[in-house]
């Protein structure tokens, strides 16, 4: 009898263990059921039709810039002039393109403006000559100044890059590049080096204290997509 009741007592107690795992299971903590509604429906509930009116409007893209009207065109006559400044760990680049009897006739006040150009700290001061406008550059261009001629605006092109170590080398490189996007062979150290004073030749040189100016006065044909390139750098 001790034995049956014994028995009973345990069957009733592994039922009531059972249950309770069972229960617990099915309040275990992160498992729950939700309805979800159909993707359909939840985009219908929260997207809203702007109209033309509420809708932010959209920034207006600039408009492009256009070039000067006297600049130069891929594959017409062009003359350009340029000159190569070294100054310490730097080297400035000025640079005209153009129509060949306008540019010329700026040959003499370019070359003037750019030996009178002033350098320190990395920096340079200059005064307009009159007429002349000062644009911001942008990019590699430290600056652009809008010149009057016969044929219209012109830009001179200013840059400021770093200086190579071979003072003639990086200006022959300089002026190959340039001759180049006139359609027109390169020329050697030795032509640099020999180079004389006059600025109406292809390649001259100034010498001003310490300093030397090598300057490019050259015609040929403007090459597509060659003319606002910079010019080289180390």
């Amino acid at each position: 009898m001790k034995f049956i009741l014994n028995q009973n007592f345990f069957a009733l107690f592994l039922f009531a263990c059972t249950l309770s795992v069972i229960v617990g299971c099915n309040n275990e903590e992160g498992i729950n059921s939700y309805t979800v509604d159909k993707p359909e429906k939840v985009q219908q509930e929260n997207h809203v039709e702007n109209s033309a009116a509420d809708a932010p409007a959209a920034p207006a893209m600039p408009k492009p810039s256009q070039p000067p009207a006297g600049a130069a065109q891929a594959g017409k006559p062009a003359r350009m002039f340029a000159a190569h400044v070294p100054q310490g760990n730097d080297v400035w680049y000025y640079k005209m393109t153009g129509p060949v009897e306008a540019v010329e006739a700026l040959v003499e006040p370019l070359a003037k403006f750019v030996s009178s150009v002033k350098y320190e700290q990395g920096k340079a001061s200059w005064k307009l000559p009159e007429g002349w406008k000062q644009n911001p550059g942008g990019g590699m261009r430290f600056a652009t100044l809008e010149i009057p001629s016969d044929a219209g605006p012109l830009e001179l092109a200013v840059f400021r890059l770093n200086n190579g170590p071979d003072e003639v080398a990086h200006a022959a490189a300089n002026i190959n590049r340039w001759r180049g996007q006139l359609g027109l062979p390169g020329i050697t150290t030795d032509d640099v080096k020999n180079a004389g004073d006059d600025i109406t030749k292809p390649t001259s040189k100034k010498k001003i204290g310490d300093q030397t100016i090598y300057f490019v006065n050259i015609v040929g044909k403007q090459n597509s997509g060659q003319g606002m390139r910079p010019p080289f750098a180390r």
